[in-house]
């Protein structure tokens, strides 16, 4: 339920946590650095928080810190995700069967409906060769982030890879593999690929 935002110039991290008591009433806690000290702001919500209202996620958009909640049961904070991206509100999901997930995603109008932009098999980028040079498992990966100024780009955790996609070319644009005996992640399709051309 942490959020990040540049305000004034200075980085501000916010929660937002909801009292809990049934008194709709939530807790605003707010760090800026540089000032090594949180700050609390009780705010009185309206309309008041349900009682299992849960914070999901927190995205800065037009200066604002806006809460994403749910309500329990809360399922699969792996396959959605909420980020502004070109400056507008996007949302992504991975979604459908099991065996053939669909990557979507969607832009918030001005009007506050949201638009569909783009809506991806995971097939697709699974049969391109950037992904089988890569050597990543046909598996669902969990989202990981959206990038902050090209929606078209993904990112993705699988195991412990992070992989970025171009959902509108269809294709891994950069992969790294974490590699815990070494202080540096290995940057796999680079690797990948001079090994391909060295067997060549």
């Amino acid at each position: 339920g942490a959020g990040l935002m540049v305000r004034g110039g200075k980085c501000v991290v916010a929660e937002l946590q909801p009292a809990g008591d049934g008194s709709g009433r939530a807790t605003l806690l707010r760090y800026t650095v540089g000032q090594y000290e949180w700050v609390e702001s009780e705010l009185a919500c309206s309309p008041p928080l349900p009682r299992d209202w849960c914070p999901q996620g927190v995205v800065s958009h037009g200066g604002m810190l806006c809460c994403r909640r749910w309500i329990r049961p809360y399922i699969g904070g792996a396959r959605r995700c909420v980020r502004e991206s070109g400056g507008r509100l996007r949302y992504v999901e991975i979604h459908g069967d099991p065996g053939a997930p669909v990557v979507s995603t969607w832009a918030l109008t001005e009007a506050g409906e949201w638009n569909p932009e783009r809506r991806v098999p995971m097939a697709d980028v699974w049969a391109d060769e950037s992904y089988l040079d890569a050597m990543l498992p046909g598996s669902v990966p969990a989202l990981a982030l959206l990038h902050p100024e090209d929606p078209d780009k993904l990112y993705f955790f699988l195991g412990s890879c992070i992989f970025a996609v171009d959902l509108r070319r269809r294709k891994i644009v950069h992969a790294w593999q974490y590699d815990p005996s070494s202080s540096r992640s290995v940057l796999l399709l680079t690797s990948f690929r001079q090994e391909k051309e060295i067997a060549a």
